[in-house]
């Protein structure tokens, strides 16, 4: 009889997925500086966070699209 390891359990899977694409998803926002004074200013908030949906789930599908096929 072989022990699942709670690496190896589907949950586990499903929730290291979820952390993984929640990290992809803020790195635009926390690594975006306003702290120059000669950096034009920052696009508006409400583009920048469509743009940054859409560009995160371009990567969600490329990435199950490769991994499932």
């Amino acid at each position: 009889m072989v022990k699942y390891l709670w690496q190896n359990t589907k949950w586990m899977q499903i929730l290291l997925h979820v952390a993984a694409w929640l990290i992809v998803f803020s790195l635009p926002y926390l690594l975006i500086s306003n702290f120059d004074p000669n950096r034009p200013k920052a696009p508006d908030s409400r583009s920048f966070f469509y743009l940054g949906t859409l560009t995160g789930l371009f990567w969600i599908v490329t990435f199950y699209f490769n991994a499932f096929i």
